[in-house]
């Protein structure tokens, strides 16, 4: 079966090796070809001596022209910058770092999904940066494509191109539900009820709890402790409003669509850190423990990005 030739995603740093730099004349490469053969036979047949200079010193410039767009593409390297992951619906940034010599010439780079080339300069280090700006309408691992570095340096009359792979990629996480309802009181581990209703109040001891993971430390009452109590977490009225959630899939199960589901779930887990809540996860494939704080979260969002494509796209 006849199919398009993908190579397989290059581990980076990715270097632009000799082999697979390729060059072909341009139009205007072409065209002074062209010339130089007439050139040669007006030379040939009217003997002129200045016409052969003129000939050969223009053919050297050709030369040199191939070896100079060779050679500007061999002393790159390509790695993937950071990539902040997006939800589906927003534009994501793909960012990649060139290095090169000092006083590199400016590459032109494309990727697959790009519309148009785009003119990368370097510093007078040699480092250089490309930015691809691509609308998002899916979760999972974004990845550019196939991605073709190319220059028609000095005096474009050759094209020298190389065709890369970059394993880099941007994770887009479910588009969360607007107006999600909020999800199902859940009796929490150890007894401890996930909703509690408390009416008025701040900074008024609620009395010790069963310490939790995610729990702040500070919140151990570590005079009960010192007198052989088990380890307790002094709780207050306005943290009882905040008591954790335990998401679950089947807590979704009134919707029937996969990614409305996870499209919910993406709403609790931002409700929750927005709330300063802790929180735990379970999917049918994974399960993420009780916790707080910004590493929850982006975990949390993680799984559900790549909830059923087994690594799909990864880098």
């Amino acid at each position: 079966m006849r199919g398009r030739w993908h190579p397989a995603p290059q581990r980076e740093p990715i270097a632009l090796h000799w082999r697979r730099i390729y060059v072909l004349p341009t139009g205007a490469g072409v065209g002074v070809a062209m010339l130089l053969v007439v050139l040669w036979v007006l030379c040939v047949n009217y003997q002129l001596g200045l016409g052969y200079f003129f000939v050969f010193l223009l053919f050297q410039m050709g030369c040199a022209g191939l070896w100079g767009a060779w050679d500007a593409l061999r002393h790159l390297h390509l790695h993937a910058g950071r990539n902040t992951p997006v939800f589906a619906g927003e534009t994501a940034q793909l960012v990649w770092h060139l290095h090169g010599r000092p006083a590199q010439p400016p590459v032109r780079v494309r990727c697959a999904n790009d519309a148009a080339h785009t003119v990368v300069h370097f510093d007078a280090g040699g480092r250089g940066e490309y930015r691809l700006c691509l609308p998002t309408t899916r979760r999972g691992w974004l990845r550019c494509g196939l991605m073709r570095v190319e220059t028609r340096w000095p005096l474009g009359l050759w094209r020298a191109w190389c065709v890369l792979q970059p394993a880099g990629a941007c994770l887009v996480y479910p588009r969360p539900e607007n107006d999600a309802p909020p999800p199902p009181v859940r009796a929490a581990q150890g007894g401890v009820q996930a909703a509690a209703s408390v009416a008025a109040g701040t900074d008024d001891f609620a009395g010790l709890h069963r310490f939790e993971a995610g729990h702040s430390p500070r919140q151990i009452a570590w005079k009960a402790v010192a007198r052989g109590a088990p380890l307790l977490s002094k709780r207050f009225l306005d943290e009882a409003r905040r008591a954790p959630w335990h998401l679950d899939w089947e807590d979704t199960a009134a919707l029937a669509d996969v990614e409305q589901r996870l499209s919910r779930l993406t709403a609790w887990v931002l409700q929750a850190d927005a709330d300063g809540r802790a929180f735990s996860l379970r999917l049918p494939n994974a399960a993420l423990a009780q916790g707080t704080g910004a590493a929850q979260r982006e975990q949390a969002l993680r799984l559900l990005a790549s909830f059923g494509q087994d690594g799909e796209g990864a880098p």
